[in-house]
């Protein structure tokens, strides 16, 4: 199959087999505390509340959205309701025995931890019951672990055993935890996605659940793993000029002397994983802590970077340089769930707030009434080339794009005037 179609198909294979490496220490946490300028300066965040760049404004892109209301008082009663219809459109996929939620991979594990947030925000019972149900009957047997991404729903089985102590959610917590630090393939001892390559998207299948188990268990190398993923990945995708994220980079073109970050697209949705996880990350480690404030400065210097790419319409492009290309909503959403959580928990610049607000609003709008997030794009692996991103489909409900809703929703919630 030719990598274009593959690309387009969601075919690439998964990584491949790597040796066990032996078990990982913790790392050493130094006493002093690092300035919030580790990262680099920061980029200027617009005094607007949110809104566009003179370039978004004079690009007319093809697939916009239209522009959502101000920012205000979020009406918590019609936003319950919502996330409700979310998550029962969310359930629904489930009755077709072949979708891509059964399968015990991240696309189920980004919706499972999407239904979690969504019983955080409404205390629907319901919600709880279904989530329990959905793995209650995958657990019958092991399930496999060949890839990162099949360690993503453990995530969502850790959140439900905090609830529900039900020993199988933390059996299959544990063992995924195990994946990840000593068998899962790696490259410069980073977590690979695809042969010698690293990709943002690896970081949300593994830093939210290494995090929550270091933190819950008394893990001290598996909350010390999470930090080390990031800060890896981001020494290798994190654009020092702007602190937004490339989508991959690759060894092989590393090592012979080329562009390493393959087509060299700040692809949204990927940024929004980045984000998301580091968010993930901060959750669980100590306030005062070095590795803090090493990650909340990474972290600043994101948001700031996308908040001054934010279209008209509230919502980011799918690649977000290119104005030219759709806006895209689950990208959308895990930028604005990460811009919420880190301004209300006082990691980032407080003006960064009110431009997650907008984008959560924005998001909203694309909420159809049967409960489906639209303008979700295919799964996305790195692209040969930049232009193939904005030929990415993206008419048809997909249950992270469901989730990163939920996520964002919950995020709104806690963060509403």
């Amino acid at each position: 199959m030719p990598p274009l179609v593959a690309f387009l198909l969601g075919a690439l294979p998964l990584a491949g087999s790597s040796r066990p490496l032996a078990p990982r220490a913790a790392l050493e946490i130094p006493s002093v505390r690092v300035v919030a300028a580790a990262a680099g300066a920061a980029t200027t965040i617009p005094s607007r509340a949110a809104g566009p760049t003179e370039a978004a404004q004079a690009a007319g892109a093809s697939g916009a959205a239209p522009a959502p209301a101000a920012v205000g008082v979020i009406d918590q009663s019609a936003a319950r309701e919502r996330s409700l219809r979310v998550a029962a459109r969310t359930l629904a996929m489930t009755e077709a025995p072949d979708a891509a939620i059964n399968v015990w991979d991240w696309e189920a594990g980004v919706a499972m931890a999407g239904l979690m947030q969504a019983y955080r925000q409404t205390e629907d019972p319901a919600l709880l019951d279904a989530v329990a149900a959905w793995f209650d009957a995958r657990l019958v047997t092991d399930p496999v672990l060949s890839h990162p991404n099949q360690a993503t729903p453990a995530w969502a089985a850790l959140m439900l055993y905090e609830l529900r102590p039900d020993p199988r959610y933390l059996a299959v917590a544990r063992r995924s935890v195990d994946y990840l630090m000593n068998r899962a393939p790696r490259v410069h001892g980073t977590l690979a996605h695809y042969d010698d390559q690293l990709w943002d998207d690896t970081l949300i299948v593994s830093v939210p659940l290494l995090a929550r188990y270091g933190a819950q268990q008394g893990c001290a190398s598996c909350l010390s793993l999470a930090v080390d993923e990031l800060l890896a990945h981001a020494r290798r995708l994190q654009d020092p000029a702007s602190g937004r994220w490339f989508h991959g980079w690759d060894l092989s073109d590393f090592r012979a002397g080329l562009q390493p970050h393959l087509s060299a697209a700040q692809w949204a949705r990927g940024n929004g994983w980045a984000a998301l996880a580091t968010t993930e990350a901060l959750r669980w480690l100590p306030e005062d802590g070095y590795w803090q404030a090493q990650l909340r400065a990474r972290l600043e210097r994101q948001l700031t970077g996308l908040a001054v790419l934010q279209a008209r319409s509230g919502l980011w492009h799918t690649v977000v340089t290119r104005n030219d290309f759709y806006e895209e909503s689950s990208g959308s959403a895990a930028i604005a769930a990460a811009m919420l959580r880190a301004s209300e928990a006082g990691w980032v610049d407080g003006r960064l707030r009110s431009v997650g607000l907008t984008a959560a609003r924005a998001v909203d709008a694309l909420v159809a009434e049967d409960g489906t997030l639209t303008r979700v794009s295919t799964g996305t692996g790195v692209a040969p080339s930049i232009e193939v991103y904005g030929q990415v489909p993206f008419d048809a409900i997909k249950p992270y794009g469901q989730g990163l809703y939920l996520i964002m929703a919950e995020a709104a919630a806690e963060a509403a005037p």
